[in-house]
């Protein structure tokens, strides 16, 4: 009888034993311990941990996340359909339109009606808190070991580029997303372009200085420089809502990012609060003053003020000069002779500086392109498809398209194809690939298979060369750091008052003057009554960590 309780007893610490370790698996990184989903051992036996097909017997991930209008739909998309056949990973696409995904997500967050796998370009744009947020809810799970184990050229990534994985790294110490990658990424940003055609018939050059750029605009005003017998003309415009603004402050000796804040000398400050933005504000309500400056500039969203630009014909051309990233991506294959560029001009005090991108992360085109969710029940598969769509071929034709259609291979080289005549750039590519969504080109690649650009990727690479030489030796912008959840809730209140107050009282100056009346007010209103030092502290606390390293 006693023999037979010890055999029970084993029995059931044996069984015991065998539930502990078919039960989740755990991921124990540096900032704790996470759940990450598990999965059963059916499914295990069903992966592939190298090659394709990533699984034997096919298995259906439901992905969800922001999808462009211009893209065509991913069930007939021609890089879908590959990798379901590579892969032998079937997507079931719940795809929300990018228009109100900011909206959409939190939904879909709080309704804990979560797909598989979430992804796309604009997945965690311009919120980025948003993955500190849920990882730290567990609404989606750390990728740290399920990279290291399952995703190698992922693992890869990560190592050659440790700035990228500071950058993802959330203040707990894990990773939850995989950010999308092109290091040929531009730099240069938006530009001021101006209408050549115009400038000849006036009898002036293109503006050097700030002084010279008021005297074209002088010129170009109630002129029928179109020649189409109306008062149409419009000077200049640009997009205040959309950052045009900021792209114009270092002829003044100051820079700034979207929400005004920006790294002087090693130094996190404000800028909107420096005198030198004060004086840049005086310049530019002169322009809006003498109806230089096109007033919807303050409030127009970007397919506006392209639809007033976008007009060829020197007979339809309204617009003297304007913003945008080159002249190509304006008006397509054409002739654009009566177009150029107007180089970051010198301001009153002899500055001339251009904003550009992030030259530290600035191939890191999203940080937060995908993520795997609590609901997924095959993390490693997941993983594994997202390894496939980080291979350095299968990210190529991501973003670049079909070979002898996009481009081709000629004499050891990758070679563009121009677009075709009259077609433009993202119409022409969002047909068979889904460019901006989940991918991995680093310039490693470009050079080894000594790619040869087409002429819009000519084009502003010769802008980057050439705007380059006017980078601040002052100023940088401010990192992709992660914040934690004191930082993000300081940030989503004192933050989002401060910055829409801002934009509020400049837009208001900018068109109404009254900036040197206001000014002492202003700035006191934000560091006495809207704890401005509250939102530098938290933004200062993050930076220092970034540039210590979470890892």
């Amino acid at each position: 009888m006693k023999k037979g309780v010890l055999l029970v007893k084993a029995f059931i610490i044996i069984l015991v034993l065998m539930l502990a370790f078919t039960g989740c698996v755990v991921s124990e990184g540096e900032g704790g311990t996470k759940n990450t989903a598990g999965t059963s051992g059916k499914v295990i036996e069903n992966l592939n941990l190298t090659g394709l097909p990533i699984v034997n017997e096919k298995v259906t991930l439901t992905v969800g996340g922001p999808k462009s209008n211009d893209m065509a739909d991913f069930e007939t998309m021609w890089f879908w359909q590959r990798a379901e056949e590579k892969t032998n990973v079937h997507i079931d696409w719940q795809m929300s339109p990018e228009e109100g995904w900011k909206e959409k997500i939190s939904l879909i967050f709080f309704a804990n009606d979560l797909p598989d796998i979430m992804m796309g370009g604009a997945l965690f744009n311009t919120m980025a808190d948003k993955i500190t947020e849920y990882g730290t809810q567990e609404l989606i799970v750390p990728l740290d070991n399920l990279i290291k184990e399952y995703a190698p050229r992922i693992n890869e990534i990560f190592e050659q580029r440790p700035d990228y994985v500071k950058s993802i790294t959330v203040p707990d110490g894990h990773v939850y997303t995989i950010p999308n990658i092109m290091e040929d990424k531009n730099i240069s940003g938006q530009v001021m372009m101006i209408n050549k055609y115009w400038l000849g018939k006036v009898g002036l050059d293109i503006p050097k200085t700030t002084d010279e750029f008021y005297n074209v605009l002088k010129a170009f005003k109630g002129k029928d420089l179109n020649e189409n017998n109306k008062d149409d003309e419009i000077p200049f415009t640009f997009c205040y809502n959309q950052g045009d603004f900021r792209t114009l402050l270092g002829s003044w000796g100051i820079m700034e990012n979207g929400n005004h804040i920006i790294v002087k000398d090693g130094e996190v400050i404000f800028s909107a609060i420096q005198e030198e933005y004060k004086e840049a504000i005086k310049y530019f309500h002169k322009l809006f003053a003498e109806g230089l400056a096109d007033e919807e500039s303050l409030t127009q969203a970007r397919k506006i003020a392209n639809a007033k630009i976008r007009r060829p014909a020197r007979n339809e051309q309204i617009v003297g000069v304007f913003q945008g990233w080159s002249l190509k991506t304006h008006f397509g294959n054409i002739d654009l002779s009566d177009f150029d560029y107007v180089m970051p001009l010198t301001g009153p005090k002899g500055d001339q500086a251009a904003f550009l991108l992030n030259p530290q992360t600035s191939g890191m085109i999203r940080k937060g392109g995908f993520c795997i969710t609590k609901a997924n029940k095959n993390p490693e598969i997941s993983i594994r498809w997202a390894d496939y769509l980080h291979d350095e071929w299968v990210s190529w034709e991501s973003y670049y398209g079909q070979e002898n259609k996009h481009w081709k291979k000629e004499d050891g080289k990758l070679v563009m194809l121009d677009l075709p005549e009259g077609v433009k750039e993202a119409q022409w590519y969002s047909t068979d690939n889904p460019r901006n969504f989940s991918f991995t080109i680093l310039m490693d690649f470009y050079n080894r298979q000594n790619v040869q650009a087409g002429d819009l990727k000519l084009e502003k690479d010769h802008l980057d060369a050439v705007y380059g030489e006017y980078r601040s030796k002052t100023f940088t912008t401010y990192p992709d750091a992660l914040f934690d959840s004191d930082e993000i809730n300081v940030a989503a209140t004192i933050g989002v008052d401060i910055n829409n107050y801002v934009n509020q009282t400049v837009a208001n100056w900018l068109l109404n003057g009254g900036v040197d009346e206001g000014w002492d007010e202003y700035v006191k209103r934000l560091v006495e009554k809207m704890e401005l030092e509250t939102l530098m502290e938290s933004y200062r606390q993050a930076y220092a960590r970034y540039n210590k390293g979470t890892k």
